[in-house]
């Protein structure tokens, strides 16, 4: 276990914050209750994303209900508050980062509200460009969890232990994106004998090692174009077999005042030993598994081409590609190792589309409004039950698979990979099939402590305080 000063770890958060805070605090404060009326006499909104926003406003494809029924709310609210709201396109996702930073130096906002990935925000919060959302807690209501989402959806929410967005989600497909369930195609598994794999789940019989029989059994390297039995970006088969055998990147005492690596205990070295007998035994059933050309990949495409009879994916690939070209698909958890619970799917979320307000916005308060009104649930989907018809009905052909996504987003902890989370775990991709996990993990230091002390631990004492929750971590 390493030990490490609360305090120091405290104080270095705040000067964090008090250093990048400056004139800001004064700005915010000023626009904080600039206006108490609902009547806003024709005043200009704007939400920034970074997707194009002629073929995604709001996130959701054009021309489909869910984007009708967003688009059709902007109305309503413009209506309500007499007031212009306009959707704003930034660019790529390298241009925001870069015109977010260029607009803290000059105390412009961009917009009134953004409207993006965590990924692309983190940095200009972590510089104390973004609103706490505990000051317009008057009109964001964080604790409505059917609305915002639990406390395990909160960390990736947090910007040097500053709380600085949240997530819609009641609307549908904006759920942090769970990563990475087993996705299979029956129509392809089925030519091969297994017609319903979540039956085998369902006798208790989903393993690693039935996973990999059934990748070998639906894996056929005589066609032209080769099936194979599963397809998967080795880092994260390798992030999957070490949350589901029962480990953590970063493991804490009780008050977290102690840490340590969970890759390197005896469950974290079992799960890669495993893996490196996977990379070793089961290469020609596994698509590009070791290709490092690849990256981070995910392998959807070729999944719904054919190629492969079962996927690893994000459940982002699923809302927005796999439910619309492929017919027949199914969903299993990963398979637990033998210090995981096969009763528990774990996974881990990386990001979500996540509504935050820029500390130089010019109204503040009615940024908050904004989108605590246009962010309510729709009304075709007012409820937890109309939510999971729709999932049911849009998305999934079977209720199981709605059960089994839910079941695992209760699980699911923020990686912080952008912060440094992702470094070994990029080390042990790297090096796992030429290296042993003990000379991998020894090679690569401690360069992750700044990454758990800087961010996973003011983080987890922010989710204490707002939730209550003292064992949270």
């Amino acid at each position: 276990m390493k030990k490490i000063s609360l305090l120091l770890a405290v104080l270095t958060a705040i000067a964090l914050l008090v250093s990048c805070s400056g004139n800001k605090e004064e700005a915010f404060e000023e626009a904080l209750g600039a206006t108490d009326s609902t009547d806003w006499s024709g005043h200009h909104f704007e939400i920034l994303q970074t997707s194009g926003i002629d073929d995604k406003p709001l996130y959701y494809l054009r021309d489909t209900n869910l984007a009708d029924n967003a688009l059709q709310r902007i109305k309503d609210v413009e209506k309500s508050h007499s007031c212009e709201i306009a959707l704003k396109y930034i660019g790529s996702d390298t241009t925001f980062k870069t015109l977010l930073s260029a607009s803290l130096a000059i105390g412009d906002a961009l917009a009134d509200i953004i409207f993006t990935d965590p990924a692309q925000i983190r940095e200009y919060g972590n510089l104390g460009g973004l609103v706490n959302i505990e000051y317009v807690s008057d009109y964001i209501n964080i604790y409505d969890e059917s609305k915002w989402g639990a406390p395990n959806v909160w960390e990736f929410l947090m910007c040097n232990g500053t709380m600085c967005g949240v997530v819609p989600v009641s609307w549908m497909n904006m759920g942090p994106a769970i990563f990475y369930p087993i996705v299979f195609n029956s129509d392809i598994t089925g030519t091969f004998g297994y017609y319903d794999l979540r039956e085998i789940y369902e006798q208790g019989e989903w393993t690693r090692e039935k996973m990999m029989e059934v990748a070998v059994d639906c894996t056929d390297n005589t066609r032209s174009t080769p099936i194979k039995g599963l397809a998967a970006c080795l880092k994260h088969f390798i992030r999957s077999a070490l949350l589901n055998n029962g480990t953590s990147f970063a493991e804490f005492n009780d008050d977290v005042s102690e840490y340590y690596c969970g890759w390197t205990t005896e469950a974290g070295i079992e799960a890669l030993e495993w893996v490196k007998f996977v990379i070793d035994n089961y290469d020609e059933n596994m698509y590009k598994f070791t290709d490092t050309d690849f990256g981070d990949w995910n392998y959807t495409n070729t999944f719904m081409n054919g190629e492969a009879a079962m996927l690893l994916t994000s459940s982002g690939e699923i809302f927005d590609k796999i439910a619309y070209k492929v017919d027949n698909f199914g969903l299993l958890p990963f398979p637990a190792g033998p210090y995981g619970d096969p009763t528990k799917y774990v996974g881990f979320y990386e990001k979500a589309e996540t509504l935050s307000i820029p500390i130089y916005a010019k109204e503040i308060e009615c940024s908050a409004i904004l989108i605590d009104e246009i962010f309510s649930p729709l009304e075709q989907y007012p409820d937890a039950a109309s939510i999971e018809n729709y999932y049911e009905t849009n998305v999934f052909s079977d209720a199981r698979d709605y059960k089994i996504l839910i079941e695992m987003s209760k699980n699911c902890k923020y990686s912080f990979w952008p912060d440094g989370g992702d470094a070994v775990l990029n080390s042990l991709y790297s090096n796992l099939a030429k290296m042993s996990p003990v000379e991998v993990l020894e090679s690569y230091g401690s360069a992750s402590d700044k990454c758990i002390i800087e961010q996973m631990i003011p983080s987890i004492f922010t989710v204490r305080r707002l939730s209550g929750d003292e064992s949270y971590k």
